[in-house]
């Protein structure tokens, strides 16, 4: 019967096989002084929520050369649910809890990497990662400055958009094939600098393959950190599967008897990844997961935009309410007062009403017609400009 290493590692397992283990003890950050808390958030332009991953700067002497990835706690009801999404019978749910704990809690994934990384990654391609410096489980309240506190949390070294914080690869690569050269509208060194970018990021997953890490929703800006314009470091391992002599509970039957024949590998439903443009597309390919959207697709998540006080805002919605109702008061008093003298104020204001207030007889009309003589039958007056008797013209 072959074991799970040898399923995993299309029975070529490494040599380090024997020392790992399915432990969940991590070492634990070891702070310089015990003068240090945690700052503003590494990316603030993101919205905060309290049931998502908050990274922050960790200060200490008045220095920022760590992070904290925070971590939000993993329920039983998150475990239920995620075990029914991979209908699982609702009496094998509670049994199957604490498997579900040790391989959905993003908490133990990333810590499980970490901690892989650094026993049994070569030294010269641990640069490939950030420094893990150990979990935090019990984080008080008092340490945080803002955002939403949480107990668990990872310390990693702080990997800043500076020039002196880039980590390039000495090895060189491999000649450019000549199907990555021909439809591309690319100058020669635009196509030389994507080719080593993507062996650069070829090299960090192997690098990981090598030790039995497998990175799942890997994305572009997982090579580079917020705000900056080149690689650094590969980072976010909360999606990860982390080999360890326990077999994954949710690996399907089928494909499990495929590899037992020899008729499949795991190495290459692995290795489809690279020929998928999504997480849904890879799982199609390989037939190893159910055809299901993503976790993020079938959760609703809801987060506070903004939190206002409810007297002040009660106070601005009567205001309004207000400001509308005057409006409506202020305009029945002009209809009211358009239908008193208004009317024959504007009449007389036009050239019309001019005329007949320095030529006609005054009276109250209805029209400006009826401001001249002869609209009541009346002989109209005949004007004309003459010389007057003191000099100059008058009427």
């Amino acid at each position: 019967m072959s074991t799970w290493a040898d399923i995993f590692f299309s029975s070529n397992p490494p040599k380090f096989i024997n020392e790992v283990e399915d432990s969940q003890q991590f070492r634990s950050f070891s702070p310089v002084t015990s003068e240090w808390h945690l700052g503003k958030l590494v990316d603030e332009s993101r919205p905060v929520d309290a049931n998502k991953i908050q990274v922050f700067w960790l200060r200490s002497n008045r220095r920022r050369d760590s992070v904290a990835k925070v971590f939000p706690d993993y329920t039983s009801e998150q475990a239920a649910e995620q075990m029914r999404r991979l209908r699982f019978p609702e009496s094998q749910i509670q049994s199957h809890e604490d498997d579900a704990w040790f391989e959905f809690d993003n908490f133990h994934r990333e810590a499980r990497a970490y901690t892989h990384i650094e026993r049994f990654c070569p030294s010269n391609e641990q640069i490939y990662f950030p420094h893990f410096r150990g979990v935090l489980t019990e984080l008080e309240r008092s340490k945080f400055s803002s955002g939403y506190a949480h107990s668990r949390a990872l310390v990693l070294e702080a990997i800043k958009p500076e020039s002196r914080c880039r980590r390039i690869p000495a090895t060189n690569c491999n000649r450019m094939p000549d199907s990555f050269q021909r439809g591309l509208p690319l100058t020669r060194f635009e196509r030389e600098w994507y080719w080593s970018l993507l062996c650069d990021r070829l090299r960090r997953l192997a690098a990981l393959h090598s030790i039995g890490i497998t990175r799942g929703d890997l994305q572009d800006h997982h090579f580079r950190i917020p705000g900056d314009f080149y690689d650094t470091v590969l980072f976010d391992f909360s999606a990860s599967y982390t080999f360890t002599p326990r077999r994954p509970f949710r690996l399907k039957e089928s494909i499990t008897m495929q590899i037992l024949e020899g008729s499949y590998s795991m190495q290459n439903a692995f290795s489809e990844v690279a020929f998928s443009a999504t997480g849904q597309e890879f799982a199609y390919r390989a037939e190893a997961l159910e055809r299901r959207p993503a976790l993020a697709v079938q959760d609703r998540c809801f987060f506070l935009a903004a939190r206002v006080p409810a007297a002040p805002l009660m106070t601005l919605v009567v205001v309004n309410l207000l400001y509308v109702l005057c409006g409506v008061v202020f305009a029945l008093v002009a209809l009211v007062a358009a239908r008193g003298g208004v009317p024959d104020i504007q009449r007389r204001l036009t050239i019309a009403g001019l005329v007949a207030d320095r030529f006609e007889e005054q009276r109250q009309v209805e029209s400006t017609e009826e401001m001249f003589e002869e609209y009541a039958g009346k002989e109209s007056r005949r004007v004309a400009v003459a010389p007057a008797p003191k000099g100059g013209y008058e009427y």
